[in-house]
């Protein structure tokens, strides 16, 4: 008897082992990066803004603020992150001095941002921005990361598994016990 009742209770053990691993916490998303093609352009010139770290098929706010000698300028635009949660905006610059380039997740609220430098005299072109890519469909409309926490599935099973563990040893100590009474 205490045979089954060592096996059982290390059956159990490794049985219920599995849930530490499942019970892991949740792991922070990485951060928002930003990045642009070119560094310098000149009055007029597009740099390309991309990004990654946003949720996939969320709704990304680019804004685009442009500090110049003579006055400051301030331009917004939408585009959607992909499958993989990057975007992709084509920003054409006109006023002289930093521009900065800032991405923000609607869901999310992540952010990414980046900077250009627009060299030269103004130009009178008006300013024409769009996005690059709009992305693809949605590929998962969850935040962040996917729960690979323990959950009332997870216990199920486990009961489970000791359910079927005990009428195993039950059925193994009942075939003995009758194999013994007829050698007896």
């Amino acid at each position: 008897m205490r045979r089954i009742l060592a096996t059982v209770a290390i059956a159990g053990a490794i049985t219920l082992s599995g849930a530490t691993a499942a019970a892991a916490l949740e792991y922070p998303a990485a951060p928002a990066r930003g990045g642009v093609d070119t560094g310098t352009v000149s009055p007029g010139g597009a740099a390309t803004f991309t990004g990654s770290g946003m949720t996939p098929g969320e709704s990304v706010t680019i804004t685009v603020t442009c500090n110049g000698s003579d006055y400051s300028s301030i331009e917004s635009a939408t585009v959607v992150a992909d499958a993989q949660g990057n975007f992709t905006y084509r920003a054409v610059l006109n006023v002289p001095g930093v521009c900065t380039l800032k991405a923000v997740g609607a869901g999310s609220g992540a952010t990414a941002t980046a900077q250009v430098s627009v060299s030269g005299a103004a130009r009178t072109v008006a300013s024409s921005q769009g996005p690059a890519s709009t992305g693809q469909g949605l590929a998962n409309t969850g935040q962040g990361l996917a729960n690979t926490g323990l959950d009332g599935s997870m216990i199920l099973w486990g009961a489970t598994g000791i359910g079927a563990l005990t009428l195993g040893t039950v059925a193994v100590a009942a075939s003995r016990r009758r194999a013994k009474d007829i050698t007896t």
